[in-house]
């Protein structure tokens, strides 16, 4: 072939004497060469670069082949283990982590489903199951109480059960006199 010269971007590559047939091999070397694309896998097909794979955690979500592999999954809130999935942020802030979503929640909410799909659903300051706190359920731990009440994130008596008082007037006690065995309220 003797020796020619090509310019391969800014620069000249000198080619010596080399047979015809290894040619191709040498381009595409020099091709896959420039195929380095951010954390992927690339191949040069044709001329032109193509994404093979990601490297772990990283995907891809556009279309644009000249950046790779764009988003780190197990980081970004908006992509978080996959492309368009967005950690939600009702009265919380997400973020990613390990491909997971987490939000800490905002003052007066909680996560008390622990789906994080439905961000910080509840309203800690007036769900009767939830009081102050994911859990605690104003009925089940106030005694004697027929209906119970949350206010401001603290449980409170509505109404006692039959034969029941609250003659303390303690919240955190329930109905705490026995009306049937003790006698009345006295006040």
């Amino acid at each position: 072939i003797g020796r020619d010269i090509f310019l391969l971007g800014t620069d000249e590559i000198e080619l010596e004497t080399i047979e015809a047939a290894h040619l191709p091999e040498i381009f595409i070397g020099i091709d896959q060469a420039l195929c380095e694309l951010s954390h992927a896998d690339v191949s040069c097909i044709g001329g032109a670069c193509q994404i093979d794979a990601c490297v772990k955690p990283w995907i891809r979500c556009n279309t644009d082949d000249n950046d790779g592999c764009e988003i780190n999954a197990s980081t970004d809130p908006m992509n978080c283990d996959g492309c368009g999935m967005v950690c939600p942020a009702l009265h919380g802030s997400p973020s990613c982590v390990s491909s997971s979503c987490v939000i800490e929640c905002d003052d007066g909410f909680g996560d008390c489903d622990e789906d994080y799909a439905t961000g910080c659903e509840t309203a800690l300051s007036n769900t009767l199951a939830h009081c102050g706190a994911c859990g605690k359920n104003c009925a089940a731990l106030l005694p004697h109480v027929a209906q119970a009440s949350c206010n401001a994130g603290s449980c409170g008596v509505t109404t006692c059960a039959t034969g029941w008082g609250n003659c303390d007037n303690d919240p955190n006690n329930g109905c705490e006199r026995n009306l049937t065995a003790e006698g009345p309220c006295f006040p």
